[in-house]
């Protein structure tokens, strides 16, 4: 897990992904629980959503440009939730660290978590 983590977070620093992550105290949000659901924005291609449940998967592009604005309306409120991009990796930070302790046997340092959660209020 913390591979995962560190290989995610590295994307987020060279500016290839955007994560944001909404805290399990913000409860669940509609239709994009349950689903796991990508937005993306090329400069040179309309924008696509793609949208996957347990056993379906579903591409939307530039022919079905209505359902990609619900899905992009869906998408806001958890976003809106989410703490920001330089917090979520914060987070994405001190949990990987809290993996790589747990590997190797040491205790995870809980404070990490509750600060990034201070901070958001």
């Amino acid at each position: 897990m913390a591979e995962q983590l560190a290989h995610i977070t590295q994307l987020v620093r060279d500016g290839r992904i955007r994560v944001q992550v909404v805290p399990f105290s913000e409860g669940a949000h509609g239709p994009v629980m349950g689903s796991m659901l990508t937005l993306m924005k090329c400069a040179d291609a309309p924008d696509l959503a793609y949208v996957e449940g347990l056993y379906t998967g579903n591409v939307m592009d530039d022919d079905r440009v209505g359902e990609v604005q619900r899905c992009r309306d869906a998408y806001d409120p958890a976003r809106a939730a989410a703490l920001s991009p330089r917090l979520s990796l914060h987070l994405l930070d001190t949990v990987t660290k809290e993996y790589r302790d747990h590997e190797q046997g040491d205790r995870p340092d809980q404070r990490g978590l509750a600060q990034v959660q201070l901070q958001r209020r």
